[in-house]
C-alpha cells in the first residue's frame, strides 16, 4: 500500500488524525481494514493502545490540510459507524438462524449447499473424534465446532468486510 499511495501524489506529506474512541469496541481488524482498504490510511497504534491514522497528501497550505483532515475524519467516521452497526447486529445473530440460512447458499452445483458441506464436515469430525477415543465432552465440542464452522458466512461483517483478516 505504501508504494501505491506514494505514487498518488507528487510530494507526499504526512497528515495525522484520530477518531472517536467509541469505535474501539469493534474488532481491531475491522478498524484496520476500514482505514487501509477503504481510505488508504496507515493505522497507527500507540503504546497506550490508542489508534490514530496517517494519510499521505500533497504538500499544501496548512488551512487546506486542516480542511482535508476534517473531511477525511468525517469519511472515516461514516465508515466506522457502518462497521460498528454491522458488528452490533451480528452480535444479535442467533447461530441456529444463521445455520438455517446456509441451506440457501450453494457451495457447488454437484455438492449441494454450504449446509450440506457442514453436515459432511461434522460426520468426518465425529468419526475422527471416535477413532481417537475422545471422551464425551470432547466429542460434543468437536460436533459443535463442525456445526458452526461456516455460520459466519451469513454475517453482515463477512459480507461488508470480506478482506478483513482476523
Amino acid at each position: 500500500m505504501l508504494e501505491e499511495v506514494l505514487f498518488l501524489v507528487e510530494t507526499p506529506t504526512v497528515l495525522t488524525g484520530s477518531f472517536d474512541p467509541a469505535f474501539l469496541n469493534i474488532p481491531q481488524e475491522v478498524l484496520i481494514t476500514s482505514m487501509r482498504e477503504h481510505q488508504r490510511y496507515f493505522p497507527v497504534l500507540d503504546s497506550e493502545g490508542r489508534f490514530s491514522r496517517i494519510s499521505l497528501r500533497s504538500q499544501r497550505r496548512r488551512s487546506v490540510d486542516r480542511c482535508c483532515g476534517q473531511g477525511n475524519e468525517k469519511v472515516l467516521r461514516a465508515r466506522l459507524s457502518d462497521a460498528k452497526f454491522f458488528y452490533e447486529e451480528d452480535k444479535k445473530l442467533v447461530i441456529a438462524d444463521a445455520l438455517a440460512k446456509l441451506e440457501n447458499i450453494v457451495y457447488h452445483e454437484e455438492l449441494g449447499t454450504v449446509a450440506d458441506k457442514v453436515r459432511r464436515t461434522r460426520a468426518i469430525a465425529d468419526k475422527l473424534a471416535q477413532a481417537l477415543r475422545a471422551d464425551d465432552s470432547v466429542r460434543a465440542d468437536v460436533s459443535r465446532t463442525a456445526d458452526i464452522c461456516k455460520f459466519d458466512l451469513v454475517s453482515q461483517m463477512v459480507y461488508e468486510f470480506p478482506s478483513c483478516k482476523a
